[in-house]
């Protein structure tokens, strides 16, 4: 590969420069090739220097039929990608780089980065629901996202639901702020341009390779926190469950306990709050603390 640069770049400076046949043939001929070395160098450095650039690609979708425990992946839970949803980029410092959204099928990316480490963020008010009657103003919770924090690797984090604070609705975008915006991306709450807490975000460290797979999942039958309204509050669920349509298709893959305290499967058909209600210790879905 270091071979056609330097053999190409000593043709071109070789030619540009005749050297006439005279006694200081010799000393030109040393010049030019001191030259060729140095301008070889250069590149060299250059090169170097220049960091290498990668995709983050990863996907927003509805888990329609999550019937609370653990978060379900894109393929576990027959996933539908959320056309429209706003991601956004943050820099090693916390700092808001760039947004983009989502195509048709959920996807999206983040193309040419430098290698480094970042974090995604999803604004959760952008994320629709597949199901009919759908308005802005219908609220989703986080069920599922992965992490790339490990250079060339993308794990699933499936105990996060309800984001990195549930007690909290998520904020608004930051490209929204009056200046600069900083995010604390360790848990996720704004220190400079918006106010509030980020929900959504995963960690990716960005080698010379692309990273695909940086996924989050959302629901709307999901209540997280005990506030009267708002993100993952029950009141947010009968806003949701009263507006969207389709409960005849619903299969909500869970478990309920019934009036004769058996546990049995959620009915098909019919639509169930979902109460995952943190306790503090760790659960199916739920991480300690």
């Amino acid at each position: 590969m270091w071979g056609w640069p330097m053999l190409g770049l000593r043709s071109e400076v070789v030619q540009a420069m005749p050297v006439s046949r005279s006694r200081g043939r010799g000393s030109a001929t040393r010049r030019v090739q001191r030259s060729a070395r140095s301008a070889l160098l250069l590149t060299t450095l250059a090169l170097l220097a220049s960091p290498a650039a990668a995709d983050i690609r990863g996907r927003v979708f509805e888990d329609v039929n999550y019937g609370g425990g653990a978060g379900r992946s894109f393929g576990a839970s027959l996933g539908v990608g959320r056309d429209g949803a706003w991601v956004e980029l943050y820099d090693s410092a916390g700092l808001y780089v760039e947004s983009t959204t989502t195509a048709a099928d959920g996807t999206y990316a983040f193309t040419g980065k430098p290698n480094g480490n970042y974090t995604v963020r999803v604004v959760n008010s952008s994320v629709t629901s597949s199901r009919t009657g759908y308005f802005a103003g219908l609220l989703p919770v986080q069920t599922f996202r992965t992490e790339a924090s490990t250079l060339g690797f993308v794990t699933p984090v499936p105990d996060y639901v309800g984001g990195q604070n549930p007690a909290v609705a998520d904020a608004a975008d930051g490209g929204s702020g009056s200046g600069a915006t900083v995010m604390d991306t360790t848990t996720g709450p704004f220190t400079a341009g918006i106010t509030g807490w980020a929900q959504s975000i995963t960690p990716v460290t960005l080698g010379a390779a692309d990273i695909a797979g940086v996924d989050f999942g959302f629901n709307f039958d999901t209540i997280v926190n005990v506030n009267d309204s708002g993100q993952g509050s029950l009141r947010q669920f009968l806003l949701n469950s009263n507006a969207l349509g389709g409960e005849g298709a619903l299969a909500q893959s869970g478990f309920r306990m019934n009036l004769l305290e058996a546990v049995e499967a959620l009915p098909a058909a019919r639509e169930t709050s979902l109460f995952m209600i943190s306790d503090g210790a760790a659960h199916p879905g739920l991480r300690a603390g």
